[in-house]
């Protein structure tokens, strides 16, 4: 139909149906010459086999431009010389709106080391289903030697358990926080922690319930946490992630850097710490600014825009005080670039901060409680990845900190690569500048611990390639000394 329409619009004769062909002819319409559908004279030959190819391998590769990538830190030139220059194409203007919008997106380090360690979604999805990550972080985990062989059980067990529901009071007295611990007295179903002093007043659901269940089994309790939160007296935090800045024993008016700030608990512990002097354990330690006049300062940095608004909006949302809020500058820089400050905070001290907190990013495998996601996806590919980041995250953070300040470097992950490993590194960069502290013996010593370890191993997820395995857990002997 569409061809008889074109023929009567050019004026030529109606085109006729072709008859049905039949069986022993070839499928082919037989269509007179006198008849035959015009050419349209603007339509250019058919390219060649060659051409056509040629054609379709440019837009694959984005206009027949390409860039070289280099392995390993950015800022290290390639070999050749010309590896970090893009060649002049007509797919420039495409690369240029890549980067304006992986700018806008911001920088995420943990999902740069997961793209590195997948060869495609395909194979994310299988590895996942065939149970690969847990089998893998048990024969990783058991071959570390982390647990003694007798608390292995133990320690499976405590992996399965929920996360209980953690919170603490705020520091600063007033008559609603006093209002809010007696509520909380008179509640069965939360009580203070047993490793903590009571001064830093921090509860547990009892019976180690999560807070899905915590809140079910006490609607009173869901209501008394909304309304603690909204007016800024307590803050529901892992009893975890309490300790780095307890560890920091940061003093009255110090001044303060949280270089992965997101998502806030840290940074509002910070922040209690300096206008108050909450940080545990007193201002001991040595080296603060003291409270001779100076009101303190906490610098909370993350490198991603979307968690710096996570940040504000959490500091909104526990309605902290202005006395706080006069002490907080929020910032968006990659932590292992963060710019130093153009002069000393107090005349006659040095440049640098009295305090330094590192909660760099990691794999998370300390988090399966949480977030039980974690473990079907687990692979030691990840900490490998990552090493190369917190490292450099860690070594800025040293460059940030004055002569006598205190650093805090922690992750939330088990493996010693993102562990033990870059502290080591970080005191054989330091040539003997940095030394490494002790827990304080007097801070929370009814809280179960130990030392960390001096060796490890380097483990890898190897393929099996051409002998047909389906996968294999291939360890190289790795170990760090120092530390």
């Amino acid at each position: 139909r569409a061809a008889k329409r074109r023929a009567k619009k050019k004026g030529a004769a109606p085109v006729q149906a072709a008859s049905k062909p039949s069986k022993k002819r070839p499928r082919a319409a037989q269509i007179d010459r006198d008849c035959a559908l015009p050419q349209r004279r603007d339509k250019a030959p058919a390219p060649a086999a060659a051409e056509r190819e040629k054609r379709k391998k440019k837009r694959r590769n984005g206009s027949g431009s390409f860039q070289v990538v280099p392995v390993g830190p950015q800022d290290q030139p390639s070999a050749s010389g010309v590896g970090q220059q893009a060649a002049r194409s007509t797919g420039q203007g495409q690369r240029k709106a890549q980067q304006r919008k992986a700018q806008q997106k911001g920088h995420n380090t943990l999902r740069e080391a997961w793209r590195g360690t997948q060869t495609s979604k395909a194979d994310e999805i299988w590895f996942r289903k065939c149970g690969y990550g847990e089998g893998l972080f048990l024969a990783y985990y058991r071959g570390q030697r982390l647990v003694p062989g007798e608390e292995w059980p133990a320690f499976l067990e405590a992996l399965r358990r929920p996360l209980p529901l953690t919170f603490r009071l705020h520091g600063a007295a007033s008559s609603g926080r006093d209002a809010l611990l007696s509520r909380l007295q008179q509640l069965g179903s939360v009580a203070p922690v047993g490793w903590a002093p009571a001064e830093l007043r921090i509860w547990q659901a009892v019976g180690g319930l999560d807070k899905r269940a915590a809140t079910a089994a006490d609607p009173e309790l869901s209501a008394l946490l909304q309304e603690g939160v909204a007016a800024g007296l307590l803050n529901r935090q892992e009893a975890v992630s309490m300790l780095p800045v307890l560890a920091l024993r940061v003093p009255r008016g110090g001044c303060c850097l949280d270089v992965c700030a997101a998502p806030g608990s840290k940074t509002m512990q910070l922040l209690e710490a300096v206008a108050r002097g909450a940080g545990g354990g007193g201002g001991g330690g040595g080296g603060g600014s003291g409270g001779g006049g100076c009101a303190g300062l906490v610098v909370a940095n993350d490198a991603h825009p979307k968690r710096v608004a996570a940040l504000e909006a959490a500091l909104a949302r526990h309605g902290r005080c202005a006395e706080e809020r006069a002490v907080l500058l929020v910032t968006c820089h990659r932590g292992e670039a963060l710019p130093s400050p153009a002069r000393p905070f107090l005349a006659g001290q040095g440049e640098g901060f009295d305090r330094v907190l590192a909660d760099v990013p990691c794999s998370g495998d300390g988090t399966i409680r949480k977030d039980p996601s974690v473990l079907p996806r687990w692979s030691p590919s990840v900490s490998n990845q990552i090493h190369a980041t917190q490292l450099e995250i860690g070594w800025r953070a040293v460059q940030l900190l004055r002569v006598g300040g205190v650093l805090a470097y922690s992750t939330c992950s088990l493996n010693p690569v993102e562990d033990e490993a870059v502290v080591a590194a970080l005191l054989r960069r330091a040539g003997g500048a940095v030394e490494l502290e002790e827990w304080p013996a007097e801070l929370l010593p009814g809280l179960v611990r130990r030392a960390g370890v001096s060796s490890w191993r380097v483990a890898d997820h190897v393929d099996g390639g051409a002998d047909g395995a389906d996968g294999a857990d291939g360890a190289s002997g790795g170990g760090g000394g120092g530390g």
